[in-house]
């Protein structure tokens, strides 16, 4: 690390602890530093006039151990530098600079998908709740709003279901791409800005009320009452409770806050926390209708999946067969059985009783081919058995007629 980071750091670990003298220990910092680079930055500091420096020196006039305290100097260091990297980024040219990711975002947001936003936000200011969908359709037209919204996903904006009917919700991304994306993008640093100095100060923010963001903020109320819109909208917390107009609300502090670094930068935690936000999951089509319609195709497929099925013309459950005969597979075989008996009786009184068993054998094995057939047509029997059948009852016909030679 270099001397001027080092220098930061450690004059930033005074400021934290400005009303005790504390000393420079490696171990307090993590940073790596050894002792001597650490006593080496407190005399830097001290030449400065930005620490109050007790030292002991050995007689080369190296230091070897001390304890400070930062000055009203130092203080002001700290809370100048603090107020130039609170905002999203410095000042150019009269400007306020968006992080490179907010650019991004803002930019690949079509100017009729904005007016969207802005207005399903303003609804929800002045009312209190969120608009109906029939309210925005009436406005902007129902295939228009719907056209928009496609193009987004449930990280903007989110079609409900609720007691009084279908409405839309803003959410995080949708705020940011707003009219008021600004104003919430500096919201939402401060305030996290706000939880990494209270966490590392060592004070108990286990719950967050809007009157403490509002004093130490400076905030008006209702820059206060859009903070806690935003915070709600995905950005990490956990848990809380809100007045519907936000005029008061308090919420508990999310767990990764200790995620965030002691100093430096927090551009890289800021995306983070908007775009890895565990309330903005999972994500899902914005329109409801469309929403249900993929979750049922998603459903579907995810079973076939776990079952090891797909969907092809082999594995297509096949209709039965419409003809299912002869004369629906039962009238022409009970007449059958009864010809045959007839022949019984007839062959019985013509010819005599030992033509009997030939006809009745005869007549059996016909109706078994007969049965067969029909079998085979329903495709309820296989190529191969229907064969060996087939061949068995040939057989049969075959010494039935050479018996009746002898």
């Amino acid at each position: 690390m270099k001397d001027t980071e080092l220098q930061k750091a450690v004059l930033q670990f005074f400021y934290e602890h400005r009303r005790d003298r504390e000393r420079p220990e490696p171990n307090r910092f993590g940073s790596g530093e050894s002792a001597e680079d650490l006593l080496r930055i407190c005399d830097q500091l001290s030449e400065k006039g930005l620490i109050d420096w007790n030292r002991a020196r050995d007689s080369m006039g190296r230091t070897l151990a001390g304890h400070a305290r930062i000055t009203a100097a130092g203080v002001e260091n700290v809370e100048s530098q603090r107020e130039t990297a609170r905002s999203p980024a410095s000042i150019a040219d009269g400007k306020r600079i968006m992080p490179a990711f907010v650019r991004k975002l803002k930019a690949g947001t079509p100017e009729p998908t904005k007016a969207i936003l802005d207005y399903i936000l303003d609804k929800g200011i002045a009312h209190g709740k969120w608009p109906p969908t029939q309210s925005v359709h009436r406005d902007f037209g129902k295939e228009e709003v719907k056209k928009q919204l496609r193009g987004l996903d449930s990280r903007y904006v989110i079609e409900r279901d609720g007691s009084d009917g279908h409405f839309y919700e803003l959410r995080l991304l949708g705020f940011i791409c707003s009219s008021r994306g600004d104003l919430c993008v500096m919201l939402l640093w401060e305030y996290l800005e706000y939880l990494r100095d209270r966490f590392y100060q060592g004070h108990d923010i286990r719950t967050i009320e809007h009157s403490e963001i509002q004093r130490v903020l400076d905030l008006n109320s209702e820059n206060v009452a859009l903070l806690g819109r935003v915070i709600l909208s995905g950005f990490p917390f956990a848990g809380g409770s809100y007045q519907p107009d936000f005029s008061s609300w308090t919420f508990t502090t999310p767990p990764e806050v200790d995620d965030l670094p002691r100093t430096g930068d927090l551009e890289e935690n800021f995306e983070k926390w908007i775009f890895d936000s565990r309330f903005l999951k999972p994500v899902r089509l914005v329109l409801l209708d469309d929403w249900q319609q993929a979750s049922s195709v998603e459903s579907v497929a995810s079973t076939d999946e776990e079952e090891g099925e797909y969907v092809n013309e082999d594995n297509l459950q096949k209709p039965e067969s419409a003809s299912v005969g002869p004369w629906t597979s039962g009238s022409f075989y009970v007449i059958a059985f009864v010809v045959i008996v007839g022949e019984f009786f007839y062959a019985a009184t013509k010819v005599g009783w030992w033509v009997v068993p030939i006809v009745a054998i005869t007549g059996i094995l016909s109706i078994s081919v007969i049965g067969a057939l029909q079998l085979r047509h329903d495709d309820r029997l296989k190529d191969e058995s229907f064969l060996k059948l087939m061949t068995t009852t040939l057989r049969q016909l075959v010494l039935i007629r050479q018996r009746t030679r002898k």
